[in-house]
């Protein structure tokens, strides 16, 4: 898996990455990750009412059937809870499957503007 760091933008990302993920046929996808601030934003609010730690947005390029949309992903004490647009195909088990290493190195990634988030633990 291949990352590259960006710079935090004016939409609330505290932290962005993007990450390249090889299949053993060759093949890739791109997974683009956000951290998000716990602001005002609806996003934030959906992830406060879940009791989530952190949130933010993930894109997927290259992955058959994966949203078209960004998802808006939220880390619990236990799991990664993904939420998608109403019109998007749902996340596969196949699909949460390659976001579990993805995010689980984003989150070691941003450890320095989120430490708590380095090692915690979830499926």
């Amino acid at each position: 898996m291949l990352a590259r760091a960006n710079t935090p933008d004016a939409s609330g990302a505290v932290a962005c990455r993007e990450y390249e993920y090889h299949f053993p046929d060759g093949t890739s996808a791109a997974f683009a990750v956000t951290l998000r601030s716990s602001d005002d934003s609806d996003a934030a609010k959906v992830a406060r009412d879940k009791g989530a730690l952190a949130h933010g947005l993930v894109s997927v390029v290259g992955v058959p059937r994966a949203p078209l949309q960004p998802m808006l992903w939220m880390l619990t004490k236990t799991e990664l809870v993904t939420l998608i647009v109403e019109a998007d195909p749902a996340v596969s088990d196949e699909l949460h499957r390659m976001l579990v290493p993805v995010m689980r190195t984003f989150l070691k990634d941003v450890r320095d503007v989120a430490p708590d988030l380095a090692d915690a633990r979830f499926e």
